[in-house]
Formats: C-alpha cells, sequence, structure tokens
C-alpha cells in the first residue's frame, strides 16, 4: 500500500515535470521564431527610391538678352532718355547770357529776375535795362528747362537807333553762339537789323524783326522750333 502510494506521487511528479519543461521549451520557441519573423519582414520591405532633381534650367537675365535695352546709372533706359531731352541751343546755359549782359555798356545796368516757372512747365529768366538818358531800354528774356538746358533768346530794344540795336544785338547773339560759329554776329546784324532777316547757323536760328521803334532778335533752338 505504502509502495503504490510512492509510486503513484512519482509518476505525478514526473508528469508535472514533463508539462513544465514543455511550457518552457513553448516559450522559448515561439517568441524567437515570431522574431525572426519580423526581422524578415524589416529586410524585405525597402522604401521606393526618390526621384533624382531634374536640373534647372537658368532663365536668361536680363544683360544676357539680346533685347535688353542699355541703361544710364539711374536705372532709366538711354533710348527713352534721349528722347524725352528736349532740344535747346548748342552749350548754352543760362548764366553765359544773364552773368554777361554788364559787360555791354558800362552805364547800362542791367537787372535780372528769375527763375520763373511759365504755364508750360518752362522756365524764364529776365533783365531789363535803360539805356543812356534812360530815353530806350533793352530787354532779354530766356526761356528754358533748366539752366543748362536753354530753348530761346530773345532780345528787344525800344527807342534806340539801327546802329545801337545792331550793337546790342550782335553781343546777345555773339554769347549765345559757340566760339567756333562760323557766323559773325556783327556783320550780320549791321546788314539785317535795316530790314529784318534771318539765318540758321550750329543748330540755332536767328531772327530780326520790328519797327524804328521796337525790334527784336530771337536765338532759338532749331529742335525748338
Amino acid at each position: 500500500m505504502g509502495v503504490r502510494v510512492g509510486l503513484t506521487s512519482l509518476l505525478a511528479a514526473s508528469a508535472l515535470l514533463s508539462l513544465v519543461a514543455a511550457a518552457a521549451w513553448l516559450v522559448g520557441v515561439f517568441p524567437e521564431q515570431e522574431a525572426v519573423g519580423q526581422t524578415s519582414r524589416e529586410q524585405t520591405i525597402t522604401a521606393p527610391p526618390s526621384p533624382s532633381p531634374e536640373p534647372k534650367t537658368p532663365s536668361p537675365s536680363a544683360s544676357s538678352s539680346p533685347a535688353a535695352v542699355p541703361e544710364d546709372v539711374f536705372g532709366n533706359a538711354l533710348g527713352s532718355a534721349q528722347a524725352d531731352n528736349p532740344a535747346a541751343i548748342p552749350d548754352l546755359g543760362v548764366m553765359e547770357v544773364i552773368g554777361n549782359l554788364k559787360h555791354f555798356a558800362t552805364d547800362v545796368d542791367f537787372r535780372c529776375k528769375g527763375p520763373t516757372v511759365t504755364e508750360g512747365d518752362n522756365i524764364l529768366w529776365s533783365c531789363a535795362a535803360n539805356t543812356r538818358g534812360g530815353r530806350g531800354s533793352y530787354d532779354v528774356t530766356l526761356v528754358g528747362d533748366d539752366p543748362l538746358t536753354i530753348f530761346s533768346v530773345t532780345a528787344t530794344v525800344h527807342g534806340v537807333s539801327e546802329e545801337t540795336a545792331a550793337s546790342f544785338f550782335s553781343y546777345v547773339a555773339d554769347l549765345c553762339l559757340q566760339d567756333t560759329d562760323p557766323l559773325n554776329p556783327e556783320a550780320w546784324m549791321q546788314e539785317k537789323v535795316p530790314t529784318g532777316g534771318q539765318t540758321a547757323t550750329g543748330g540755332t536760328a536767328l531772327s530780326v524783326y520790328g519797327t524804328k521803334e521796337v525790334r527784336t532778335l530771337e536765338v532759338v533752338a532749331i529742335g525748338a522750333l
């Protein structure tokens, strides 16, 4: 009886040990297989290759374009800037006239005023003086866009002789013309003041007209006519 009980207990213990061993084997084997499976899946899944970027074609710059318009230092197109420049008496500035009128005669005192903006947005300078004795007068008017861009110079005399008018007009014309100009203002005025006349020289047009009491000289840029 005692031996049977001992055998039964031994068999039960052996069976329990077998079950524990089997459970340990299952726990050790299956997780390892799962891990191996996971590793295998991770090795077979790869990301698609990213497309290589296409080379960019550089856009042509304004300076490399054959149709590019050259510009000056302010950024303006030279062609349009030149087209916008008004015609002026060549190389004439306002001070070359009004700054030298005082040298016409020592006893003639010119008083000048300006600049004054006109209705057409031009700029006006004017000078006036009386003749010796106060029996006549001289007037000079300049019209321009700025002090270095003069469109016209007009000189008018009142109540003076032909000789005095010719002398004053030739002096003003000489101030307006370039030193290389072929016209002789004194000879031309002596000829044209009595009868009137006009001529063109060096990009400038001169005309003389009037009556015995009032005579006028006009010096105008040809491009401004």
